[in-house]
């Protein structure tokens, strides 16, 4: 009884990754195909401010889509474990210092203080495309949910085999009540439906940090500062796939 409950469970939860996934790849090339109209309306001479702006505002409108529609087929390859891993040996340390000035441009506007405890080198084996995709998303959310003055940490620690890269930032903090949902998605912890986004980041960050052997976890959520620690192996994958995910996980 209880292998014919799981049996039909995991059918459910493969047969909406492969929707998601399928809904995904289909909306790319009507939102590709959209975005170069609209990019051409733009080059048209004659058009005025107002309608230039309207415009503008359309074709931002379809960049958000397909990021959205890059996301979800993101997050069902690595429901469904096919979610290939391309493993490189590269410096963790230079790939950080990318993410920090990326951070600094971001968070000009709002006189934020970045500071660091990074290590001169630390080598690294695994998707270098995917780990800055997962450390870029924590600094963006750093950034993103500071206040004006505002502080962002990086701190990254190493213990034998193991990299804890922990990304803290002052600002209005998660609710308490909201932090069990963090990694949720579409879910926004600070219920800001303001705030530009789409509830997504983490949970990609969580799924490609697993995807490396490792995980994400929310290590501090108080009322004035937030703090998320990613954990990865220093050779983390040797592999080009995973083991597609249980149905009765979250």
């Amino acid at each position: 009884m209880l292998n014919a409950t799981f049996e039909r469970l995991q059918g459910s939860f493969e047969q909406a990754a492969r929707f998601s996934a399928d809904a995904s790849h289909q909306l790319k090339t009507p939102i590709a195909v959209l975005r170069a109209g609209i990019e051409e309306i733009l080059t048209q001479p004659g058009l005025s401010d107002v309608h230039r702006e309207s415009v503008a505002e359309l074709l931002q409108q379809t960049r958000r889509l397909n990021s959205v529609a890059e996301n979800l087929l993101l997050l069902s390859r690595a429901d469904t474990g096919r979610l290939a891993l391309r493993a490189t040996e590269f410096d963790l340390r230079k790939l950080l210092d990318g993410s920090l000035e990326d951070a600094r441009i971001l968070g000009a506007g709002n006189n934020l203080q970045i500071d660091t405890n990074v290590p001169e080198t630390l080598p690294m084996n695994g998707d270098q495309e995917m780990i800055s995709l997962t450390v870029q998303n924590l600094v963006e959310n750093a950034v993103k949910y500071n206040r004006r003055g505002g502080k962002i940490l990086i701190s990254v620690e190493k213990q034998e085999h193991v990299v804890q890269i922990c990304v803290g930032n002052s600002g209005p903090g998660i609710p308490p009540e909201r932090a069990p949902n963090v990694f949720e998605r579409f879910y926004r912890a600070r219920g800001d439906e303001q705030t530009p986004g789409h509830g997504l980041g983490l949970s990609i960050a969580r799924e490609l940090a697993r995807a490396h052997g490792g995980d994400l976890t929310l290590t501090r959520a108080q009322s004035d500062w937030t703090e998320f620690c990613l954990r990865l192996s220093a050779s983390s994958i040797h592999v080009q796939t995973q083991t597609p995910r249980p149905a009765t996980q979250e």
